[in-house]
């Protein structure tokens, strides 16, 4: 089953890379994801959201707080980048696997405005946000180990290096305006590997940092937010 499982990962990465299938397989994961995004409406929104809905309500974040710019830990396939191209400036992403990050290049490098960086969120985040000159700036963070556990996924300093990522935007953002999005806020309660909520505020509270995270259940996300 597992090597089924991998031969079908491969063969998946080859049609996405492939010029002449790239659009054939955009266009069933669109299909895809619109079919699971009805059934979440469906259930009335009490399942865990597909990513189609996370799309949504980052793209809301941004226009509620005017944000221009997007930073992302975490880029997989380049899903969020790809749903969101048109409605950023740009876009930055970080991808810690090698072949993620190929992947990711191969699928975007038509868009200039997104730039993807290879590295350790962990390290490499505040590397970025030098880079933005203050802009408003949606904070997407989603960089973990542990859900694929495929053949290219990819081992940083942390399982899930949030710490360091709020610390690097807290440090980094004093001048900016931005609303930072937390993926995946079931796993900071049920995962070992996962630093509970809680515990990371402590932690940035003992470091001076006054901050407040809000949970929100319906789209699996925690959010912090500065004014305006």
């Amino acid at each position: 089953m597992k090597t089924t499982i991998k031969l079908q990962k491969q063969l998946k990465y080859l049609l996405e890379k492939f010029p002449l299938t790239h659009g054939v397989m955009e266009s069933k994961r669109q299909r895809k994801e619109g079919r699971r995004l009805a059934e979440w409406e469906t259930r009335g929104r009490t399942t865990r959201p597909p990513e189609s809905a996370k799309h949504y309500n980052l793209r809301n974040a941004a226009f509620a707080h005017s944000l221009t710019t997007l930073v992302e830990t975490g880029t997989y396939h380049g899903d969020t980048l790809y749903a969101l191209r048109d409605d950023f400036t740009s876009l930055h992403s970080i991808e810690l696997s090698k072949d993620y990050y190929a992947l990711s290049q191969s699928r975007l490098q038509q868009y200039p405005h997104i730039k993807i960086h290879f590295g350790d969120s962990a390290e490499m985040l505040a590397k970025v946000i030098s880079q933005l000159n203050d802009k408003p700036t949606l904070f997407w963070l989603d960089a973990h180990y542990g859900n694929y556990r495929d053949e290219g996924a990819a081992h940083g300093i942390e399982y899930a290096p949030i710490i360091h990522e709020l610390t690097a935007i807290l440090k980094g953002g004093k001048n900016s305006s931005y609303n930072i999005i937390i993926d995946d806020a079931r796993l900071f309660e049920n995962d070992p590997h996962y630093p509970r909520m809680t515990d990371v505020v402590k932690h940035l509270h003992q470091n001076g940092y006054d901050v407040k995270i809000e949970h929100d259940a319906a789209f699996d996300c925690y959010r912090m937010n500065k004014p305006l």
